[in-house]
């Protein structure tokens, strides 16, 4: 697992982009047995949902900009995320968005194989083919990051019950949200949310696409 972070990280610190958050790996030695540790930044400001809690009138558009910049970067290196929600969105200390747990969520995934969890974790931000097969794509990243867009303006999580997570696999969030845009997102944006919650992934669009899309609009 280090090994592939390491990989992770060198490819990352290449893109130079600063809404992608370091993380440093490493293997200690605890009881004669190497094991993986591994260190984040800490940021005064907590995670996006926190900061927005806190700053209600800071633009939202413009750290959903910030997030789609660090995702669609990620994505154009062949990296996919696969663990997109608030708690990984943090806002540094000059009030940007970045993410965090690049590679975390996956490698532990792919180190567990044959005792995935009945219930995956963060389940209200993941795709249909994810809840189902769990599938991890760049797909899946574009649609967890609308399901996190969605939450920084409501303020809570796209869906509370367990019982949801079925009503996910049938219909996606565009089907069960729908008619629930929140306050204070425009038409426009809702508009591309609803596109990256596309049932079929192949229908949704890419992350470098929304990233253009959401800027050209946050210029209107």
């Amino acid at each position: 697992m280090v090994h592939m972070l390491d990989q992770q990280q060198s490819q990352i610190s290449m893109l130079q982009n600063d809404h992608i958050s370091s993380i440093w790996v490493a293997n200690i030695r605890v009881a004669e047995k190497a094991v993986p540790a591994i260190e984040v930044p800490w940021y005064k400001h907590g995670n996006v949902l926190t900061y927005l809690q806190h700053h209600p009138a800071v633009n939202k558009l413009d750290r959903a900009i910030d997030i789609a910049c660090g995702l669609a970067g990620l994505h154009s290196v062949g990296i996919v995320h696969g663990n997109m929600h608030p708690g990984n969105m943090l806002i540094t200390d000059n009030g940007r968005a970045c993410i965090t747990d690049v590679g975390l969520y996956t490698s532990v995934i792919r180190t567990t194989r044959g005792h995935r969890l009945p219930i995956p974790l963060q389940w209200p931000y993941k795709s249909p083919e994810e809840l189902v097969n769990g599938v991890q794509t760049s797909y899946t990243d574009v649609y967890s990051f609308a399901c996190t867009v969605y939450s920084m303006y409501t303020g809570r999580s796209p869906l509370v019950y367990v019982r949801d997570m079925q009503r996910i696999a049938e219909r996606g969030h565009g089907g069960l949200l729908a008619g629930s845009k929140p306050e204070g997102l425009s038409d426009a944006v809702w508009i591309v949310l609803n596109r990256c919650w596309a049932i079929h992934p192949a229908s949704r669009p890419t992350m470098a696409a929304v990233e253009y899309e959401l800027r050209k609009l946050g210029r209107n």
